[in-house]
């Protein structure tokens, strides 16, 4: 399980009960496996008693008497503190498990908190927006002064946050990428990112009518003020609620079905009649032999030729 740094992400996880009970659950688990103290395994254990009694023995000639006690002891021993660290372990696997499966059935309660602070962002973004005017850079900003250079410097903050909110949003709209899973193999997690690299998730309906230089940016997400001026301002900007609620988006504002292998080329699967060709005469070279079925009687006469190749003596290889 992936740490969480995005601050966004983490107040989402905060909001959601069982989701913060079952991710301080694991930490816990894997706290407690870590300090866990270092040993060995029980035969490691009781091998090493005989192999000091062994020694001594053969060093001073005495046998030990209560070498068998403190062997078995050893291995009990060990015993023991096997399966403590055995049932941390586990508690380890099931814990991210149960964390895992969490984060995935409540991402919906996550998303709904993202939705409630994109509004109250976009709302605050919006107010600053209409203070900039025709205002659409830094140094346009500064030369203004006064309201509009307040204004920008607000508006850089809130995109900060617009930033984060969105980073988190993606990460709940994704299925968990858990341990021992493979890069690529799930398909969710694939069309979310060809959605996200065209710019969608950001505003609901159609993308053509964004300027290009908001577009890039929501594409890129390298979000400037001017993008979040626009998102402000538009008042379509929304946080999809589930992979199901971002599909239906998407189908809607392109006219596509989503699995319909948009932009390919397909192949007219009806039934057709395939024209079978007469076969092409076989050619006979001056070169060619009749074949000898009996070496006993004399060779057959050569085949009259019927056709003429490019190389006069061609070698055998070649036929």
């Amino acid at each position: 399980m992936r740490e969480v740094t995005n601050p966004e992400e983490v107040a989402a996880l905060a909001t959601v009960p069982e989701i913060d009970r079952t991710v301080k659950l694991h930490a816990d688990a894997k706290e407690r496996f870590r300090k866990h103290p270092a040993g060995v395994a029980p035969d490691v254990a009781r091998n090493a008693v005989i192999d000091d009694a062994v020694n001594s023995f053969t060093a001073e000639g005495a046998w030990p008497k209560d070498v068998g006690t403190k062997a078995a002891k050893a291995y009990a021993d060990a015993q023991v503190w096997e399966a403590e660290r055995l049932a941390l372990n586990k508690a380890v696997d099931v814990t991210e498990h149960l964390a895992d499966d969490s984060r995935e059935m409540y991402a919906p309660d996550a998303l709904k908190y993202l939705g409630t602070r994109l509004a109250t962002v976009l709302e605050a973004a919006r107010k600053d927006a209409d203070k900039l005017g025709d205002v659409q850079s830094a140094d346009q900003a500064i030369t203004a002064g006064g309201d509009a250079l307040k204004a920008w410097s607000t508006l850089q903050g809130l995109t900060t946050e617009y930033r984060n909110i969105k980073a988190a949003q993606w990460e709940f709209l994704a299925p968990v990428m858990r341990r021992g899973e493979m890069a690529g193999t799930h398909a969710e997690r694939a069309q979310l990112r060809h959605w996200r690299g065209a710019g969608y998730g950001h505003l609901q309906g159609s993308l053509d009518d964004v300027p290009p230089d908001v577009l890039e940016a929501l594409r890129t997400e390298r979000y400037t003020v001017a993008a979040l001026a626009h998102v402000a301002r538009i008042g379509t900007g929304w946080v999809p609620q589930s992979f199901d609620d971002l599909k239906a988006e998407v189908e809607s504002a392109t006219a596509v079905p989503v699995w319909s292998d948009q932009g390919l080329m397909t192949r007219d699967m009806s039934p057709y009649v395939v024209e079978i060709r007469a076969p092409r005469p076989a050619a006979v070279y001056p070169h060619s032999t009749s074949p000898a079925l009996d070496d006993s009687q004399p060779r057959p006469a050569a085949p009259k030729p019927t056709g003429t190749v490019s190389d006069a003596d061609p070698t055998a290889w070649r036929y």
